[in-house]
């Protein structure tokens, strides 16, 4: 492998920028492209950052990428991945891996079948607080676990920018799915879950507004999982996230809102965003730098990523479960 590794984005949406600049950002990367078939957006990042620029998978294939990044819209993982690994490259896909478990078993066959490493961004593992707490119960610190908790809240202008392209479960929902079977260290075995919609129809938006479930794990340990992108716009935050783990001896508690920083000007309040991604002389540092420099370091480094792709396609299963769950009323065993 040469000792520069070119990378490619596809998909140049909200995460897409980000990925593509953290390349940009790297000694030992250079972003050699970003793709997109809407144009306007590709164009728009290659300029920023140098690269070329592409509307199709079939250019990205010529490129001869090391890595790339894969930020389409959850629905469409399938295609560019099963193309990128067939072509040699090593894969980071957003989360989730997929929203359904039959194109879930594609990806992981054909970079399986290719060599590829593929790992799925569960950015929150890579968040100093639950990671202490991941920390702490491995030690043994928490004892047996019994009970856990977790809520992800995000305002309306999240929804309204998904538009019902995708449930909770998938979008917000794998974060914690992944996260609780993560700090519990055991599956989650049965899972009950309801749905509410009284915001998001009312705003042309044929989703959910939040969703409850309840979680049993093989340990015994039960669990429960809250998530909604209703709140209203002007909070101040655009993620208000709780975990809660508690064992025989002992407790941690994660919470997250606003991250401890609040800006008011004459736009509004606004705040958080700190952890997962903040500049620091010019660089974007946080969560999700660490994120896509861990990937790089396991392609290099030719080591097995943070998060398994069983992981992120449990996560998937999971959220599958929550929503069939909320649309029969019944418990869902796994």
């Amino acid at each position: 492998m040469a000792d520069t590794l070119r990378a490619g984005v596809i998909g140049c949406g909200v995460m897409g920028a980000d990925h593509a600049r953290l390349y940009a950002e790297m000694a030992d990367v250079e972003l050699a492209v970003v793709m997109d078939p809407a144009g306007a957006r590709a164009r728009e990042l290659a300029g920023l950052h140098g690269c070329e620029v592409c509307t199709d998978l079939d250019t990205v294939a010529e490129f001869g990428l090391d890595v790339v990044s894969i930020c389409v819209d959850d629905r469409y993982h399938r295609e560019p991945a099963v193309r990128m690994a067939q072509c040699g490259t090593h894969i980071l896909m957003e989360k989730p891996l997929a929203t359904t478990l039959e194109d879930c078993d594609a990806i992981i066959q054909a970079a399986q079948q290719a060599g590829v490493k593929l790992m799925v961004g569960h950015c929150v593992r890579f968040d100093p607080r639950y990671h202490s707490a991941h920390q702490a119960i491995c030690r043994g610190d928490l004892g047996e676990i019994s009970t856990a908790y977790a809520r992800r809240v995000n305002t309306l202008s999240t929804a309204r920018r998904i538009g019902g392209r995708v449930e909770l479960p998938f979008y917000l929902g794998v974060h914690d799915i992944d996260i609780l079977r993560w700090l519990v260290g055991s599956e989650i075995r049965t899972v009950h879950a309801v749905a509410s919609r009284k915001v998001l129809p009312t705003l042309g938006i044929d989703a959910a507004d939040a969703y409850h479930a309840t979680f049993g794990f093989d340990n015994g340990a039960i669990g429960a999982l809250e998530l909604s992108w209703a709140a209203p716009d002007g909070m101040g935050w655009m993620l208000d996230a709780v975990c809660t783990i508690t064992g025989t001896q002992g407790m941690v508690r994660i919470d997250v809102c606003g991250e401890g920083y609040t800006k008011a000007d004459r736009s509004g309040v606004s705040g958080g965003g700190v952890t997962y991604g903040y500049e620091l002389g010019g660089r974007l540092y946080g969560a999700l730098q660490a994120e896509v420099a861990h990937f790089v370091s396991c392609v290099v480094d030719d080591r097995p990523p943070l998060t398994a792709n069983t992981d992120a396609r449990r996560a998937v299963e999971v959220a599958i479960a929550m929503v069939e769950s909320a649309r029969t009323g019944a418990t869902i065993t796994l």
